[in-house]
């Protein structure tokens, strides 16, 4: 009658343990959920970054060359399955591009956040290796995260890899979905040469067997994705032109987009890496967890170095790598905490760190979410938002076949953001180093001049009738050829009498 009895303590201590495990993973599941969803739905939170520009281009259905005035060397689409994704999405729900955008941002947040999910039999290490990122730096690290750019979906299947060879041996099986999300993310992100650098890390490491079977998965992958982009030579070089261009020829990094300038260090964070080596060593007795592939930490530190001169290496690699290994020491302190997967102290802890992570993850800290641009329904069927005046900014805009000259990137975004189909185009993109030599040259010298009017006068001698000049500026623009209006707080358009 005992032995009857034990077994079904047995049964039912076996069914509350797993129920524990199973509420444990929800928990960190919907913590991480909670965050877009609150910045969509209190917050009514909409980045104002490049997603605006990738939504306006999807809706639209034109090529750059229709929307910019580009150099003719660089013509090619830099994230060909992006817009086609982001173009599926609007034919088949009639999505405005702010639909798009809340989409991109929501969707890529949660694909970074739960693609290594499964690598954890503890998921809350996971949260708590995110909760540290975001205590580090709560605004720089959560504001990569939300951008609604495709350079997440190659953040999110990097996470994927590094759990896929930390677990498994270099299988063709393992080289063969390499390559699937390689080419994937050279679809859909470009940027095919930043996959050096985890080949690279695997060097590093001393795996060199698993090295060279990485590397020659991701020579495949991006072959593949090169040849889904079309015209696959040009694009592959496009690509990496693009990349020199943009860092300007050796100007100032203060002229350059935020990505491309030096990583601060990250000093906060790595502190908070530290105190967890030294928590593994004293609860486990090892500094870190055996058997680990050293390729995460080293592509962590390669990425943290070359973060110093370009930001992009740290925030989109380094980074990620970092967060990865750092999270499987966390696991180990937790086992070490709660050594019973399915106890009431693992719940509690699980449940501690999920609350914590949203809370910190929704929190207003400094105006981040309030203070970006409110999300603004539209009815089905009705048009994108129009332009602030409506009726009279018609004719304050360039007409069709005209250009706009602008020297801010977020004139851009904003205004190809609300008038997707406008037939006209603008002198200044989403990047400086693809404009045509004549308007960058006109950049540059506003740049350095700052402020200085005169500046703007090789686009005032250019300027038809059909064309336009933007400048953001408190006060009206002191170029009396020109007869100015502001069409929204700050933002003067220039027109010829």
């Amino acid at each position: 009658m005992s032995e009857i009895e034990n077994d079904g303590g047995n049964e039912a201590a076996g069914r509350g343990g797993a129920l524990v495990q199973f509420l444990a993973r929800a928990l960190v599941y919907l913590a991480l959920l909670a965050i877009p969803l609150t910045l969509i739905g209190h917050y009514r939170y909409l980045p104002f970054d490049d997603c605006m520009r990738h939504a306006a281009k999807a809706v639209s259905g034109r090529d750059w060359t229709d929307v910019l005035v580009l150099r003719p060397d660089v013509t090619l689409d830099q994230h060909p399955g992006w817009h086609a994704l982001l173009g599926a999405i609007h034919r088949a729900l009639d999505a405005d591009s702010t639909f798009l955008v809340v989409v991109s941002y929501a969707a890529l947040f949660l694909l970074v956040v739960y693609a290594p999910m499964p690598a954890f039999r503890r998921p809350e290490a996971w949260a708590a290796s995110l909760l540290l990122a975001c205590l580090a730096a709560p605004m720089s690290f959560l504001f990569r995260l939300t951008r609604g750019r495709p350079y997440l979906f190659s953040e999110a299947c990097l996470l994927v890899l590094l759990f896929l060879w930390n677990a498994f041996s270099g299988s063709l099986g393992l080289c063969a979905v390499t390559a699937g999300l390689v080419a994937l993310t050279v679809w859909i992100h470009g940027s095919w040469y930043l996959w050096a650098l985890p080949v690279a890390a695997f060097f590093l490491a001393g795996s060199r067997r698993k090295g060279f079977r990485f590397a020659a998965a991701v020579a495949a992958g991006i072959a593949a994705g090169a040849l889904a982009a079309g015209h696959p030579a040009a694009y592959l070089w496009q690509q990496l032109q693009h990349a020199m261009l943009a860092f300007g020829n050796g100007v100032s990094a203060s002229v350059l987009v935020g990505e491309f300038g030096p990583s601060s260090g990250w000093a906060g964070y790595l502190a908070l890496a530290g105190l967890v080596l030294v928590f593994h060593r004293l609860l486990t007795g090892a500094w870190v967890r055996p058997g680990v592939e050293p390729a995460a930490p080293a592509l962590a530190g390669l990425g943290w170095l070359a973060g110093l001169v370009v930001f992009r290496f740290w925030g989109e690699w380094g980074l990620a790598a970092a967060l990865f290994w750092i999270a499987l020491q966390i696991e180990d302190i937790l086992a070490a905490l709660a050594p019973e997967p399915g106890s009431g102290r693992r719940f509690a802890m699980a449940a501690g760190l999920a609350c914590a992570l949203m809370l910190t993850g929704v929190g207003d800290h400094d105006a981040r979410w309030s203070g970006g641009r409110a999300v603004r329904p539209r009815a089905p069927g009705a048009p994108s938002a129009p332009i602030p005046g409506e009726g009279d900014s018609a004719e304050l805009m360039p007409g069709p076949g005209g250009i706009l000259y602008n020297s801010e990137m977020s004139v851009f975004n904003s205004l190809f953001f609300r008038n997707p189909m406008a037939q006209w185009k603008y002198a200044y993109g989403f990047e400086s180093g693809i404009m045509t030599p004549e308007n960058l040259a006109v950049l540059r010298d506003i740049q350095s001049r700052r402020g200085d009017w005169n500046a703007y006068r090789p686009w005032v001698e250019r300027l038809r009738a059909v064309d336009r000049i933007a400048v953001v500026s408190a006060a009206k623009p002191d170029i009396p050829e020109l007869e100015w209006r502001e069409l929204e707080p700050r933002l003067w358009i220039g027109r010829k009498p």
